[in-house]
């Protein structure tokens, strides 16, 4: 289902338009080339959802055949057992991670489509070019291995489980179990996040191959860029919103949200056009974590 048409913006200023407008309410441009037509909503984190949810196909089977092996007595109970615990955190992680997408994506819709943003943009093709290009650059040059404690969080639940499942047949049975799940867990730990460093990289040229301009819009304690949503609340909260002046001009915004939230990705940093200055101006004093106009932000 589409989530409803939003107003129509100027491209020039980014002021909303009355559907029938011919020139810009605002600064008087004429607005025949601006399209009418809905702007595909975008969605930035399906490629992730995707490749999560082959992963956790894969994972299944894999389990399925280990059981089926195990039953048969042609592979180790120990292991089928530290698998069921290795798919029983993913498809939770999958689970938690879809629910947060789509309720992301269904508040993003509201709030684009509502009149509480208190400006909005959308980048002209020249300047989305300059930006796809300068964020295909940083990710060129910033692709790590995001292993992080994931082979340590996959290998205590895989040691745990082993040391649990061994104890039933004794002492010497719950150490090699242990040490058979916790193995297998940092092992999986580390597949996945070779796996990140890939989706990393496919998804940072999706980005760039992203040909239709973005659309920002902020409101007072919310903020949409290009299909990512933000707002200020229990799960997520806006540290500090300010502009700088540049050059170029960027809006930064600071968060702090849990791990497993979403909201923590959220980009920090959202580049301004200078058409939007004078705008920015007088809407960032009035949102949440606002921070007086500076120059030097970024390098503080």
């Amino acid at each position: 289902m589409l989530p409803p048409a939003p107003p129509r913006i100027c491209p020039a200023c980014g002021a909303p338009q009355p559907p029938n407008a011919q020139i810009c309410v605002t600064c008087a441009r004429p607005l025949a080339q601006m399209p009418a037509a809905r702007r595909p909503f975008p969605q930035p984190y399906r490629w992730t959802l995707r490749v999560m949810g082959a992963l956790l196909a894969l994972l299944t089977g894999t389990l399925l055949t280990a059981s089926l092996m195990a039953a048969r007595g042609t592979w180790s109970p120990e292991i089928s057992y530290a698998l069921s615990f290795v798919w029983l955190i993913f498809s939770i992680t999958y689970v938690v991670f879809w629910l947060q997408i789509h309720t992301n994506r269904r508040r993003a819709a509201e709030f684009l489509a509502s009149d509480r943003p208190l400006v909005r943009w959308v980048y002209t093709e020249e300047e989305w070019l300059a930006i796809r290009e300068a964020a295909w650059e940083h990710a060129r040059t910033d692709w790590a291995l995001p292993l992080g404690c994931l082979p340590v969080l996959f290998g205590m639940s895989g040691l745990l489980m082993g040391l649990l499942v061994g104890l039933e047949d004794g002492s010497s049975e719950a150490v090699v179990g242990a040490l058979v799940g916790g193995t297998l867990g940092a092992l999986a730990g580390a597949l996945f996040g070779a796996m990140a460093v890939a989706v990393n990289a496919v998804a940072a040229r999706r980005a760039y191959a992203q040909a239709i301009p973005a659309e920002v819009a902020l409101g007072q304690a919310e903020i949409c860029y290009n299909g990512h949503y933000l707002r200020d609340g229990v799960w997520a909260r806006i540290r500090r919103v300010a502009v700088t002046a540049g050059p170029p001009p960027r809006l930064v915004v600071e968060t702090r949200a849990p791990r497993y939230r979403i909201e923590r990705g959220f980009v920090g940093v959202i580049d301004v056009p200078p058409r939007m200055i004078p705008a920015l101006t007088d809407v960032v004093p009035q949102m949440r974590g606002a921070t007086p106009w500076t120059d030097d932000l970024l390098e503080s």
